[in-house]
């Protein structure tokens, strides 16, 4: 059984692993021309930059996103290519895929990579088509009060088909409750696709309070009688329960989504999906 907590900014883009073969990145590495570029002038989107080794691989349209992923950053390989074919072909060279495309408001365009071959094992890539990963979010008008309106949103990336859009039912609803109850939907949807427990679940939040509660604190809490250090009782206890038993001996990454960083990193853009999902039930735009 395991309860592990990761901070996403290290690993949420399919950081570059050590144990890949990537040869000498001074043949490709370009730091010199990307060091010397003016961040205000308008861009020229009709280049592809295909990073290898930075602190997010895939393919950019934008030089101001792959100097961001490669500036600083140890090692760094990239290279730019006139289309997008040759630059995806450069990634398969390394052993790395792209996923689809994404677009920001600006015309850029960005393509996340992931490992072909680390889909499976002890550590998966969560950028894997194979691998079961979950984005959650809680939203909450009136927070506190009688009256509040609260939803969640659980957003699968691999498979929007299983994403889960829901009010949250019954007395007192929070946006807490909101946030537990999208970590349960995860969990349960990866009870139907893998019986067997085998696989890791990967559930990414913004919400402190969700995976800090999950990673850190839930087994002390339930072996002190769901009561903190100081004798109070712990809130929504029955969800926490619900929550570990569906985890039962399935290994969980608990990973913390950094907020506010423009969607240019894999986990906040699926992470602003998930939130915008989770407000559509509280101001009445849910398809029945």
């Amino acid at each position: 059984m395991g309860w592990d907590y990761e901070s996403s900014s290290s690993s949420s883009c399919s950081e570059s692993s050590t144990d890949m073969a990537y040869g000498d990145s001074s043949v490709y590495s370009e730091n010199e021309e990307m060091e010397g570029v003016d961040e205000e002038v308008e861009e020229d989107l009709d280049w592809y930059y295909a990073v290898v080794v930075g602190r997010c691989r895939g393919i950019f349209t934008s030089w101001k996103d792959a100097l961001k992923h490669t500036r600083k950053y140890s090692r760094a390989t990239f290279k730019k290519f006139p289309t997008f074919e040759e630059a995806r072909e450069f990634l398969n060279q390394y052993g790395l895929q792209v996923d689809h495309e994404y677009q920001h408001f600006d015309g850029s365009r960005l393509w996340f990579a992931y490992a072909m071959n680390n889909g499976q094992g002890d550590f998966p890539d969560p950028l894997h088509p194979s691998s079961i990963v979950a984005f959650c979010g809680g939203s909450a008008l009136r927070n506190g009060d009688p009256d509040c309106d609260a939803a969640y949103a659980c957003v699968f990336p691999h498979d929007r088909a299983w994403d889960v859009v829901r009010s949250v039912e019954g007395p007192w609803p929070t946006s807490y409750r909101a946030e537990y109850m999208a970590a349960l939907a995860a969990l349960e949807r990866a009870n139907v696709e893998d019986r067997d427990e085998t696989k890791v679940l990967f559930i990414y939040s913004d919400c402190k309070l969700l995976i800090e509660s999950m990673s850190k604190w839930i087994y002390r809490w339930r072996n002190n009688g769901w009561r903190t250090v100081d004798g109070r009782a712990i809130q929504n206890q029955d969800l926490l329960e619900k929550l570990m038993a569906a985890q039962g001996n399935r290994r969980v990454q608990w990973r913390k989504v950094r907020a506010n960083s423009g969607k240019r990193y894999w986990d906040s853009f699926w992470n602003d999906i998930a939130r915008l999902e989770a407000r559509r039930p509280t101001r009445g735009n849910l398809d029945d």
